[in-house]
């Protein structure tokens, strides 16, 4: 706060008096902390205390009332010229964070969905299986018991179908039915069969 008229007429006479703020306390029964702080304008006398000051000093206490008066209309338009705007800079801001903070969770939220979606669609893909029909032809009288036992036991096979074995007096004919998750899977199956396929003719499967 600045001097006002009780500060420095305070101040003026305590120095006039060659009092010190101590003394100056005594006389006004109060603190000498409370002395000093009038003179510096940092604070304002009660009542009952700016009474005694005007006693004590001449000084016309309607004048000291209305100066108060004054200097609190002053720190309101203060408070009213920065801390007003300061608010509305403040909740300003804290919406734009907000609507930022939101934006960014929904974006989140999105790019969840979509990973989510990803993850399902893989899953099916994983999940689902194709039937492949696979035939091979042997040479006659080729012992195939142990390769239709590695192919039973090594791939999935459609359900409810066994490997059939076709005998004939020139040749040998296997055919069943092997699920796999795609061609690359199916190849795979295939070339490993093959590599273990006794007495080989020919060999061959498609899509059933």
């Amino acid at each position: 706060m600045e001097e006002s008229i009780l500060s420095i007429k305070l101040k003026e006479y305590r120095l006039t008096n060659s009092l010190t703020q101590q003394e100056l306390a005594e006389k006004l029964d109060v603190s000498d902390k409370s002395i000093s702080q009038w003179e510096l304008g940092n604070t304002y006398p009660s009542k009952k205390n700016i009474i005694k000051i005007s006693e004590l000093l001449g000084i016309s206490m309607e004048l000291l009332l209305l100066e108060e008066v004054v200097e609190e209309k002053q720190h309101k338009n203060l408070v009213t010229k920065y801390l007003i705007p300061l608010l509305l800079v403040s909740v300003l801001f804290m919406t734009i964070f907000s609507y930022i903070k939101l934006e960014t969770i929904k974006r989140q939220d999105n790019e969840i969905a979509v990973k989510n979606k990803i993850l399902q669609q893989q899953k099916i893909d994983l999940e689902t299986t194709y039937d492949y029909h696979v035939v091979f032809v042997l040479i006659p009288r080729t012992p195939y018991s142990d390769f239709k036992e590695y192919i039973e036991k090594n791939y999935k096979l459609n359900d409810g179908i066994d490997v059939n074995v076709l005998n004939e007096e020139n040749y040998i004919v296997m055919s069943f039915i092997v699920k796999a998750h795609n061609n690359n899977e199916m190849e795979l199956f295939f070339q490993e069969m093959k590599e273990n396929a006794p007495g080989l003719s020919n060999a061959q499967y498609n899509i059933f």
